[in-house]
Protein backbone atom coordinates (compact mmCIF):
# COMPACT_ATOMS: atom_id res chain seq x y z
CA UNK A 1 0.00 0.00 0.00
CA UNK A 2 1.52 3.51 -0.83
CA UNK A 3 2.10 6.05 1.90
CA UNK A 4 2.36 9.48 1.76
CA UNK A 5 4.76 9.66 4.77
CA UNK A 6 6.98 6.55 3.64
CA UNK A 7 6.83 5.65 -0.02
CA UNK A 8 8.71 2.61 0.64
CA UNK A 9 6.90 0.72 3.20
CA UNK A 10 9.31 -2.04 5.02
CA UNK A 11 6.67 -5.60 5.44
CA UNK A 12 9.47 -5.96 7.77
CA UNK A 13 9.25 -4.76 11.75
CA UNK A 14 12.09 -4.36 13.74
CA UNK A 15 13.07 -6.53 16.64
CA UNK A 16 13.21 -5.03 19.83
CA UNK A 17 16.87 -6.85 20.26
CA UNK A 18 19.77 -4.84 20.59
CA UNK A 19 21.81 -5.24 17.32
CA UNK A 20 24.84 -4.11 19.14
CA UNK A 21 24.17 -6.33 22.25
CA UNK A 22 24.16 -9.08 19.43
CA UNK A 23 26.89 -8.14 17.19
CA UNK A 24 29.37 -8.06 21.29
CA UNK A 25 27.98 -11.50 22.18
CA UNK A 26 28.93 -12.86 18.50
CA UNK A 27 32.17 -10.98 18.71
CA UNK A 28 32.96 -12.33 22.61
CA UNK A 29 31.00 -16.06 23.08
CA UNK A 30 30.93 -16.51 19.57
CA UNK A 31 31.10 -20.49 18.85
CA UNK A 32 29.02 -20.40 22.21
CA UNK A 33 26.29 -19.51 20.25
CA UNK A 34 25.18 -16.64 23.39
CA UNK A 35 24.41 -14.24 20.66
CA UNK A 36 21.75 -16.90 18.74
CA UNK A 37 20.09 -17.41 22.16
CA UNK A 38 19.80 -13.67 22.83
CA UNK A 39 18.17 -13.12 19.61
CA UNK A 40 15.67 -16.22 20.58
CA UNK A 41 16.88 -18.77 18.33
CA UNK A 42 16.86 -21.15 20.34
CA UNK A 43 17.70 -24.80 18.52
CA UNK A 44 20.50 -23.31 16.58
CA UNK A 45 21.81 -21.51 19.60
CA UNK A 46 21.83 -24.65 21.33
CA UNK A 47 23.57 -26.34 18.35
CA UNK A 48 26.19 -24.17 19.09
CA UNK A 49 26.19 -24.15 22.76
CA UNK A 50 26.67 -27.78 23.59
CA UNK A 51 29.35 -28.86 20.83
CA UNK A 52 31.66 -25.88 22.04
CA UNK A 53 31.29 -26.57 25.71
CA UNK A 54 31.81 -30.17 25.02
CA UNK A 55 34.99 -29.39 23.00
CA UNK A 56 36.20 -26.34 25.70
CA UNK A 57 35.78 -29.06 28.10
CA UNK A 58 38.08 -31.73 26.07
CA UNK A 59 40.80 -29.32 25.52
CA UNK A 60 40.93 -27.38 28.60
CA UNK A 61 41.37 -31.27 29.89
CA UNK A 62 44.08 -31.73 27.36
CA UNK A 63 45.70 -28.53 27.90
CA UNK A 64 46.36 -29.68 31.92
CA UNK A 65 47.43 -33.10 30.76
CA UNK A 66 50.29 -31.54 28.52
CA UNK A 67 51.11 -28.83 31.53
CA UNK A 68 51.61 -31.69 33.96
CA UNK A 69 53.62 -34.06 31.49
CA UNK A 70 56.07 -30.92 30.82
CA UNK A 71 56.31 -30.16 34.60
CA UNK A 72 57.30 -33.73 35.34
CA UNK A 73 59.83 -33.30 32.79
CA UNK A 74 61.36 -30.29 33.73
CA UNK A 75 61.13 -31.25 37.24
CA UNK A 76 64.97 -32.88 36.25
CA UNK A 77 67.99 -31.68 38.11
CA UNK A 78 69.83 -31.00 35.11
CA UNK A 79 69.47 -29.32 31.76
CA UNK A 80 70.40 -32.83 29.60
CA UNK A 81 67.63 -34.54 31.56
CA UNK A 82 65.27 -32.29 31.06
CA UNK A 83 65.64 -32.31 27.51
CA UNK A 84 65.85 -36.20 27.05
CA UNK A 85 62.77 -35.98 29.09
CA UNK A 86 61.24 -33.57 26.25
CA UNK A 87 62.37 -35.68 23.18
CA UNK A 88 60.73 -38.99 24.76
CA UNK A 89 57.48 -37.33 25.69
CA UNK A 90 57.11 -35.12 22.18
CA UNK A 91 58.70 -38.71 20.03
CA UNK A 92 56.08 -40.77 21.85
CA UNK A 93 53.36 -42.50 19.94
CA UNK A 94 51.04 -40.70 21.84
CA UNK A 95 51.98 -37.42 21.06
CA UNK A 96 52.36 -37.74 17.80
CA UNK A 97 48.90 -39.48 16.71
CA UNK A 98 45.47 -37.83 17.58
CA UNK A 99 42.36 -40.15 18.63
CA UNK A 100 39.50 -39.71 15.85
CA UNK A 101 37.76 -37.58 18.80
CA UNK A 102 39.94 -35.24 18.81
CA UNK A 103 40.22 -34.62 14.71
CA UNK A 104 35.97 -34.39 14.65
CA UNK A 105 35.82 -32.28 18.17
CA UNK A 106 38.95 -29.94 15.70
CA UNK A 107 36.78 -29.79 12.86
CA UNK A 108 33.33 -28.84 14.86
CA UNK A 109 35.27 -26.40 16.14
CA UNK A 110 36.57 -24.89 13.05
CA UNK A 111 33.07 -25.30 11.86
CA UNK A 112 31.32 -23.38 14.86
CA UNK A 113 33.88 -20.59 13.90
CA UNK A 114 33.06 -20.47 10.36
CA UNK A 115 29.55 -20.04 11.68
CA UNK A 116 30.73 -17.76 14.16
CA UNK A 117 32.27 -15.02 11.36
CA UNK A 118 29.25 -15.53 9.35
CA UNK A 119 27.06 -14.39 11.72
CA UNK A 120 29.12 -11.67 12.33
CA UNK A 121 28.89 -10.57 9.15
CA UNK A 122 25.25 -10.81 9.14
CA UNK A 123 24.81 -8.58 11.86
CA UNK A 124 27.45 -5.89 10.90
CA UNK A 125 25.64 -5.31 7.64
CA UNK A 126 22.12 -5.58 9.20
CA UNK A 127 20.48 -8.81 7.80
CA UNK A 128 20.27 -10.97 10.72
CA UNK A 129 16.92 -11.37 12.11
CA UNK A 130 15.36 -12.87 15.33
CA UNK A 131 13.37 -15.61 15.63
CA UNK A 132 10.47 -14.18 14.19
CA UNK A 133 12.32 -13.12 10.88
CA UNK A 134 12.82 -9.44 12.40
CA UNK A 135 16.02 -7.81 11.67
CA UNK A 136 17.77 -6.61 14.51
Amino acid sequence: MWNKQNPFPSNREKSNKSKSVAFWLCLIFGPLGLHRLYVGKMVSGLVMFVPSLISGIFFYNKFNQLSDTLNAALSGQNQDEQLNNLSSILNSPAAQSSSSWESLLSWITFALLIWTLIDLISISSGKFTDNEGRTL
